[in-house]
């Protein structure tokens, strides 16, 4: 098994090769899935925070240089 498969697809491998067992098999693909999905949900609502306070950031900057 290659090592630059994504975690789900080794999930995949293992689960075919050490089970006869189809909902199993399905069930653990759904929650490797699940787990990966919450990950980059996490990391893409970190960086709409982070552009946020950038925005808001470069408004201020924008105001104070307008006013002064």
């Amino acid at each position: 098994m290659s090592d630059n498969w994504p975690p789900c697809r080794k999930a995949i491998n293992r689960a075919a090769h050490g089970t006869k067992n189809l909902g199993g098999l399905i069930w653990s693909v759904v929650e490797m899935q699940r787990s990966e999905y919450a990950a980059e949900r996490k990391t893409l609502m970190k960086l709409r925070d982070g552009m946020r306070k950038f925005v808001r950031r470069y408004e201020f900057i924008a105001q104070v240089g307008a006013a002064g």
